[in-house]
C-alpha cells in the first residue's frame, strides 16, 4: 500500500490533498496541532485508504520528532509526502513540487 505524510491535513490544502489521496486508496498520515481539526478530516475521507491522525506543531521540533517516531513505528514506508503547514507563500516561491500518481 502506498503511503502518504501530509502536514496541515487538518484544513486548507493538507485537508484536501490527504481527502483526495484517502479516497485513490492510499494510506494517509496526517499531521496538524488540533485534534478536532484532523478529526474532522478523518470523518470527510471516503474511500479504500486510510487516514490516521497525529497531533504536531511543525514550528516546534520536539513535537515533529513525536510524530515522526509514532509513523516509524507503525511501520508505514512514506511514497509522498506534502509538508506545506505553517509556511508562507514566500517561503515556497521557489519550490517544486510533482503530485503523486493516484492511479
Amino acid at each position: 500500500m502506498r503511503t502518504a505524510i501530509v502536514t496541515g491535513g487538518g484544513s486548507g490544502i493538507g485537508q484536501a490533498v490527504g481527502v483526495a489521496l484517502c479516497a485513490a486508496g492510499w494510506t494517509v498520515d496526517i499531521a496538524g496541532r488540533k485534534v478536532e481539526t484532523l478529526e474532522r478530516t478523518r470523518q470527510l475521507a471516503q474511500g479504500s485508504g486510510l487516514i490516521e491522525t497525529h497531533v504536531a506543531d511543525v514550528t516546534d521540533e520536539a513535537s515533529v520528532e513525536r510524530k515522526d517516531n509514532s509513523i516509524a513505528e507503525s511501520g508505514d514506508d512514506c511514497s509522498y509526502r506534502a509538508a506545506r503547514a505553517a509556511q508562507s507563500a514566500d517561503d515556497v516561491s521557489d519550490t517544486h513540487t510533482q503530485a503523486p500518481d493516484l492511479g
